[in-house]
């Protein structure tokens, strides 16, 4: 099951078209879930998360990506999401750098995806 997830949310390469937007969606929330109650799988889904969301990361690798088969803003605001969830330091910086984006539905998800994140930091402590 986590496979079939990640595959859907994954980043997609050159001769690769995009799942639907309400798939991928739904997909993230169901990552965020089973991040939430099987902590181990966060290492797993974190990665693919982080490279899913960010359409400039591994530019440059023999044309390995597709310039067209980016992510739209409401899978990269759910991606967002996710990774405010159950994301670690690593997916704070991926977020931060998202804070700056173009798409203001983007910054927005991203800013309230980073309060998430600390707020579940300072219920650790």
């Amino acid at each position: 099951m986590l496979e079939f997830l990640c595959g859907v949310v994954r980043r997609r390469q050159k001769d690769e078209t995009e799942e639907d937007d309400r798939l991928q969606v739904q997909a993230c929330q169901a990552l965020a879930e089973i991040g939430r109650v099987v902590p181990s799988a966060r290492s797993t889904i974190q990665p693919v998360l982080i490279q899913a969301l960010d359409p400039e990361s591994g530019k440059g690798l023999l044309a390995r990506w597709s310039p067209t088969a980016t992510k739209s803003d409401a899978v990269r605001a759910a991606i967002c999401t996710t990774l405010g969830q159950i994301g670690d330091t690593e997916a704070a910086e991926a977020l931060i750098k998202m804070t700056k984006d173009k798409s203001p539905l983007l910054r927005e998800r991203a800013a309230r995806a980073l309060r998430q994140f600390q707020d579940r930091l300072s219920r650790r402590t």
